[in-house]
């Protein structure tokens, strides 16, 4: 029944997860690109890394906290797994 209810009511849940993963890769992907802004060095993921953060926080208002903190776990799995690909290849 669970499964049912989660499948009607939010239709927009799998696209803002899917987002917010794509997001924090991305960080780890770009994390020594770096740009000069007026003589202050600003790393490529410092300014995406905002953009999960503000999705973390609309999940989280509209979905509630429960369905917040299983995009929080679903997010460190993706990254965990991510990094092991990376270092075996």
């Amino acid at each position: 029944m669970n499964k049912l209810i989660l499948k009607n009511d939010f239709k927009l849940y799998e696209l803002f997860v899917g987002l917010t993963v794509t997001i924090m890769i991305t960080c780890d992907t770009l994390v020594y690109k770096t740009f000069d802004f007026y003589s202050v060095k600003i790393t490529a993921s410092g300014i995406i890394f905002s953009l999960c953060y503000l999705l973390s926080a609309i999940t989280t208002e509209v979905y509630g906290y429960k369905l917040g903190t299983r995009i929080v776990w679903i997010i460190v799995l993706c990254q965990s797994l991510f990094v092991i690909l990376v270092n075996i290849t």
